[in-house]
């Protein structure tokens, strides 16, 4: 799983400079998290939550291209994405709303919403949460 996810992180950061730093939650995936019951491979949901409007010609655009790419990989059971989110109350309540939906990634595109991200990763520790202002709130990541 942890490949799946740095294929998913690799294909945004080319695609959109605005992943400065991630920040997995508290306590990292228990082995063989990977496989689903059956042991197939466990297909994962990537939630994106993006600070711009997709057709705003600049992150917002080139971080919709990444979301497309990340559809195409064989891995990925959904990935769904919300847009327009500034306020850090509506970004966490996306989040959370993520989360709720069974999301294993969340991945935030504005650095606005790093506290957000911050009070919310330690208290679901099977989701890998990443954001654009992690690096400003923790350089220590």
């Amino acid at each position: 799983m942890i490949k799946k996810l740095g294929s998913i992180f690799m294909i945004l950061a080319m695609l959109s400079m605005s992943m400065v730093g991630c920040a997995p939650s508290a306590a990292a995936p228990a082995e063989g998290a990977a496989e689903a019951s059956d042991g197939q491979a466990k297909k994962i949901k990537a939630a994106f939550v993006l600070g711009g409007s997709i057709s705003d010609g600049a992150f917002g655009t080139i971080s919709y291209q990444g979301i497309q790419k990340v559809k195409e990989e064989d891995f990925i059971e959904k990935a769904d994405y919300v847009e327009g989110v500034i306020a850090a109350t509506d970004a966490a309540k996306a989040i959370r709303d993520y989360v709720a939906d069974g999301y294993d990634v969340v991945w935030s595109q504005s650095g606005a919403h790093g506290a957000a991200v911050m009070e919310i990763a330690p208290q679901f520790p099977d989701t890998v949460f990443c954001d654009a202002g992690i690096a400003a709130l923790r350089p220590d990541l």
